[in-house]
């Protein structure tokens, strides 16, 4: 989470190690709500105008 920024999209992947993604989800969603962030829709993010999010 040190790279988050705004416009960012957290991917996640469901594989082999699906039990531990499930099982960092909770803290991911509590560190991101503390650090002032909120969860929003894809489709929502683009309504929200250009920003400066590089693609990695």
């Amino acid at each position: 989470l040190k790279r988050l920024q705004p416009g960012a999209i957290i991917l996640m992947h469901a594989s082999d190690s699906c039990k531990m993604t499930d099982a960092a989800l909770p803290t991911i969603i509590k560190e991101t709500r503390a650090a002032g962030y909120r969860f929003v829709k894809v489709s929502e993010l683009l309504t929200l105008g250009p920003n400066d999010t590089k693609i990695r």
